[in-house]
């Protein structure tokens, strides 16, 4: 395709699959800008919502990228998620400033990417995966998180920061994660013309107990009468390995 005048755009790349021929590749087809998700800063709190990616494996694909001068990166990192501490956001920032030090010296100091972008997102629990039955992180502690992250990397050249507004997902939890009743705060939100802070008041439904409510494995969910290919025992081993911190592998 590429030696036909076509052209190739990418969405994020998984970094255990990117490989020499593979930086060959994004570098034929012009391609500056490449998106990795790493989620998480720490190898802990990578295994434990299985990414199961090593400092190593990010370092690798950096350095196969940097070889073919693709010098400007998007990395896609989640806060609020389950387990995490601030030891996870310290080490999210250790390893966003490790990048710069890292090139520079695998390079010889001859390059190092220009540009970092730093997407940062809170984790949001979603329906029939071992962690539906998790709260939202509170979003008042997320802005902290997130404050944390910009004022740690402040003043890194070349880095950027983009994050969601934390109270645009306290909605996205209600939707997610809500049952029928959120249906008639839907309509009441498109009555008031998109005013979700009068909408809230308005509707007789109290949405914390969505949103941030633990709920109990053994709760009827409102999603559980749809059928799913993923066994229901098998997202409570995984919730419950999450929670207690266990990173053995199946």
């Amino acid at each position: 395709m590429l030696h036909k005048g076509g052209r190739l755009s990418l969405s994020s790349l998984r970094i255990d699959r990117i490989t020499p021929k593979i930086a060959d590749l994004i570098r034929e087809a012009h391609i500056d800008t490449i998106a990795l998700a790493p989620e998480a800063g720490s190898e802990r709190l990578r295994e434990v919502i299985r990414k199961n990616i090593t400092d190593r494996q990010i370092f690798n694909a950096l350095e196969y990228l940097i070889d073919k001068d693709i010098l400007n990166l998007r990395l896609y990192f989640l806060v609020g998620l389950p387990t995490e501490t601030d030891a996870d956001i310290d080490a999210l920032i250790r390893l966003v400033k490790k990048i710069r030090h890292h090139t520079l010296a695998y390079t010889e100091g001859k390059k190092t990417f220009r540009r970092l972008t730093l997407s940062i997102n809170q984790f949001i629990p979603k329906p029939q995966t071992p962690f539906q039955w998790h709260p939202l992180e509170d979003i008042h502690e997320v802005s902290r998180r997130i404050k944390r992250i910009t004022q740690g990397l402040k003043g890194e050249i070349g880095v950027r920061i983009l994050h969601d507004l934390p109270k645009w997902n306290y909605i996205q939890s209600l939707l997610s994660l809500g049952d029928r009743r959120v249906g008639h705060m839907l309509s009441t939100v498109h009555r008031l013309e998109g005013n979700w802070s009068q909408a809230l008041k308005t509707v007789p439904l109290n949405a914390d107990f969505f949103v941030y409510r633990p709920k109990p494995c053994t709760e009827f969910l409102p999603w559980d009468f749809i059928a799913a290919a993923t066994d229901r025992s098998y997202l409570e081993r995984e919730y419950q390995r999450a929670l207690k911190g266990d990173i053995s592998q199946d």
